[in-house]
Order: structure tokens, then sequence, then C-alpha cells
């Protein structure tokens, strides 16, 4: 009976398919592949054009009447962009929003977090980040128990130096491979009214800035064939006439 069970149970398995945490969403200029058990608070991607969207799902951070220090932090891993049709990387910029609340002198909250982009090739010498910089134009400096809009970006671009100082690597690599780190913080300290501070990520996206398709070997040589051509028979032309 147990040996009849057993073979029930592997005829099963056997006959279920299996789940990939691989994912592939096809673009125009590029497709992102992900690892959907890597992607954490951010939530599923989505494209459009050259732009990847998130929509976080409860990702936030929230300190009450003295609770000290509360963080929320997130990071996705094993992301990556393969180029396709000739396209080339210009810069990956990264761009965040949210809302954040503070009620009582004693409240603050923070945002930050880091934009890292490397080619899969030579991870060592291309490693690339840049950190989240909270928009002048939206502090989180407001303390008077009302929600406020934060923005929040990063970006690196062709020109930006890797760890180790080499620049002109993105519009060389055909595939990049790219990690976002996010902390976000809520601090209250007890004090003789009520205190609240609260901030959350309502949504992020990653874009991508399209530069012009960098011609191969093989375009170089067949236009320089081409402009040879039509300068030949511009000399037979000339010599005719």
């Amino acid at each position: 009976m147990k040996k009849h069970y057993l073979t029930i149970l592997l005829s099963l398995l056997v006959a279920s398919p299996a789940h990939s945490a691989i994912q592939t969403i096809t673009g125009s200029n590029f497709d992102l592949v992900y690892d959907d058990t890597k992607l954490g608070l951010f939530g599923a991607p989505s494209v459009a054009g050259n732009n990847i969207f998130f929509t976080p799902n409860n990702f936030k951070a929230e300190s009450l009447n003295g609770a000290g220090i509360v963080t929320s932090n997130s990071t996705i891993n094993g992301m990556q962009l393969v180029a396709k049709n000739g396209f080339r990387f210009g810069s990956i910029d990264l761009t965040e929003f949210g809302d954040y609340l503070m009620r009582g002198p004693e409240s603050f909250v923070s945002v930050s977090g880091q934009l890292r982009a490397f080619d899969g090739a030579n991870f060592a010498a291309t490693n690339t980040a840049a950190s989240l910089i909270v928009s002048a134009s939206t502090p989180l400096s407001i303390i008077d128990g009302l929600n406020h809009d934060w923005q929040a970006s990063a970006s690196i671009t062709n020109a930006t130096a890797s760890k180790f100082g080499l620049t002109g690597w993105l519009s060389s690599a055909n595939i990049v491979n790219i990690t976002v780190e996010n902390l976000l913080t809520a601090y209250t300290e007890a004090g003789p009214g009520p205190e609240q501070a609260f901030i959350e990520k309502k949504a992020i996206g990653v874009g991508l800035i399209v530069t012009s398709a960098v011609p191969e070997p093989g375009v170089w040589s067949s236009l320089s064939a081409g402009l040879f051509l039509l300068g030949l028979m511009a000399t037979r032309r000339k010599n005719k006439i």
C-alpha cells in the first residue's frame, strides 16, 4: 500500500509543471529579465516604451508616540536589461514618488537608497552606483499633521565612473544588470503631545534615456563600400561629361 501511494505521489510531481522564478517582459529596444522571488516590496514590474515601472505594496515606515526609529527596507536583485536591435544604453534614471506625514516637534522621516548597474560580462570593472537624493522641491521637513508628496532620484550615465574609475562602459554593454535598494525611516520621540512620523513609497520608475544606436563593424563596412561606389559613379559621370 505504501509503495502504491509513493508511486502516485511521484507521478503527480512529474506531471505538475515546475514554476520558474525567471520572468521576461519583451520591450521594443530591450527585454527585461528578472527573478520574481527577488522583487521584495517593490512589486512586479511592467514595461512601457523605454521605462520600467513598479507599484510597491505596503512599502512604508511609521513611528508613533516615542516608538523611536522604525525602518522599512527592500532591494531588487537579479534584474537584467537585454539590449536588442542595435540599441545602446545612454543613461539609467531612477525616479521614486511617495508621501509623508509628521505630527509633533519630535518627529522625523527620511528616504535613502542606491541605484547600481554593471555589465555582467565584466562585473568588477563596471560596478557603478548612484545614491538616491530627495528633490529640493519636496523636502521632508513639513510638520503639520498633513500628507505631503516627496520625490527622489538617482542617475547613472555613460560618463559616471565605476567603483574602479572606468567610464564609457554603459553604451558598450549588451546586458546591464540593475539593483535598486531603498530604506524608509520614521522616528518619534516621546513628548507632551501626540507624535507621529509616517512615510510611504507610492511608485517607482526606472527610465532609460535612448541614445542613437552605435553601428556595428559590419554596418560601417557596408556604409564605406556604399560611399566608395557613389564616389566612383560620380567620377565616371564627370569624366563622361
